[in-house]
């Protein structure tokens, strides 16, 4: 082999040698990318999957958290309610022992019967709205005649008195209000409207006057004679009964005619309005209300429940007031 021929063959092997070294390390730097992608794809699943547990950690410990203090708000909410229940009882008993120095029965208010008493209790008024009849009893000596005008203007004082007035001669609510307000913080109270009571019952007018009441009240007592009964005290009692007009005239609805008290006339607005509001037949309202409460609007029981669907601060009344104030209230 000539020299020329020797360098030529030399060169050609280099040449060779290099393309394939060449060829293994393009090889080699592509296995080294498919790695280095493989390991950060990897790498990046990890970090999701740590940070989705992470998140789901966090929103489990809120929720804990959460539930915690839920349980902790209830707990207090219904310590709270059993500290009412206690006053309300507490004083409805103070109170009753105060009229039994007057009286035989010790009655009071309950779902469909208010009972309001003078301040000096020598005079009891009761009102069944169930029964649609209004009852003034007084206590006399009984030496003393019987003062059917009296009657008549202790009848009529009734009729006229309206929800702010009935309250505030409340001496059982204005015990408990009182006694609530210095014990309990979950407690929400409200100005009473000075709305009527029984007057929606005896008059068709929106707004009778003072003749028109005077007027009322002959016609409810034309014909009834005052009873006379003793105590045990040996003490006349002078009752007067009279009628509490219920009906009302036909009201057309849904097509149909019917016959509603008349303690739901003034209601009729507001039962139309969020009965329509959540969806539900307004006979249905109107009946809920007739069985709890006969459209008394003082209307209470010892549970306690209070108002014409007679609900419970505990139950029903946890989600009218977390409804109404973003939170249950008592």
């Amino acid at each position: 082999m000539n020299t020329t021929t020797f360098y030529s063959t030399l060169i050609a092997t280099l040449s060779l040698t290099s393309l394939a070294w060449t060829n293994t390390s393009a090889t080699t730097q592509d296995a080294f990318s498919e790695l280095d992608a493989a390991t950060s794809s990897f790498e990046s699943s990890n970090r999701a999957q740590e940070q989705a547990a992470s998140e789901a950690s966090a929103f489990e410990q809120f929720m804990n958290e959460h539930q915690q203090e839920q349980a902790a708000w209830e707990e207090a909410f219904l310590a709270e309610f059993e500290e009412y229940v206690k006053i309300s009882q507490e004083e409805t008993e103070n109170f009753q022992k105060e009229i039994a120095q007057v009286w035989d029965e010790q009655d009071v208010s309950s779902e469909k019967v208010w009972v309001d008493y003078s301040r000096d209790l020598q005079t009891r008024s009761r009102v069944d709205f169930e029964k649609g009849q209004i009852e003034i009893a007084t206590t006399t000596s009984k030496d003393d005649a019987v003062d059917k005008q009296a009657l008549r203007e202790k009848l009529r004082a009734l009729l006229m008195k309206n929800l702010a007035q009935a309250f505030l001669e409340d001496q059982i609510a204005q015990a408990v209000e009182a006694k609530s307000k210095e014990k309990l913080k979950m407690l929400k109270t409200a100005k009473v409207e000075p709305k009527p009571i029984l007057l929606p019952y005896v008059s068709d007018k929106e707004a009778p006057t003072e003749k028109d009441v005077d007027n009322i009240v002959d016609k409810l007592i034309a014909e009834k004679k005052p009873t006379v009964t003793q105590n045990k005290k040996g003490e006349n009692v002078v009752t007067l009964t009279v009628p509490l007009v219920k009906e009302a005239k036909a009201v057309t609805t849904s097509a149909r005619a019917t016959t509603i008290p008349k303690g739901a006339k003034q209601l009729r607005g507001d039962v139309q309005k969020y009965a329509k509001q959540h969806k539900l037949d307004e006979a249905l309202v109107f009946a809920i209300i007739e069985t709890e409460s006969a459209y008394n609007p003082m209307a209470k029981s010892p549970i306690p429940a209070f108002g014409l669907m007679q609900i419970v601060p505990s139950s029903a009344g946890m989600d009218a007031t977390a409804m109404l104030f973003g939170e249950g209230r008592i």
